[in-house]
């Protein structure tokens, strides 16, 4: 993932389209994105099946990632 989040969001769908239903399909910045990224990113594709993955560096911020997208969230 990047700094750019329509095409972290983009990336998302197309990765969950081409492995279809079943696959987990994982965002992860390995900590690197600001809460309001994630969030952004999030909310793009709250309407697939996919997890995000600890997106922020703490667990406070990935928290509020969580509550504001409806996402589940994996962390490390």
């Amino acid at each position: 993932m990047d700094d750019d989040w329509q095409m972290d969001a983009e990336r998302l769908i197309k990765v969950r389209e081409a492995v279809g239903p079943g696959p987990l399909v994982y965002g992860d910045w390995n900590c690197g994105s600001s809460a309001l990224t994630a969030i952004r990113v999030g909310r793009a594709v709250a309407h697939l099946d996919v997890m995000l993955e600890q997106p922020c560096a703490t667990i406070e911020e990935c928290a509020a990632v969580r509550n504001a997208t409806g996402l589940p969230m994996k962390q490390d």
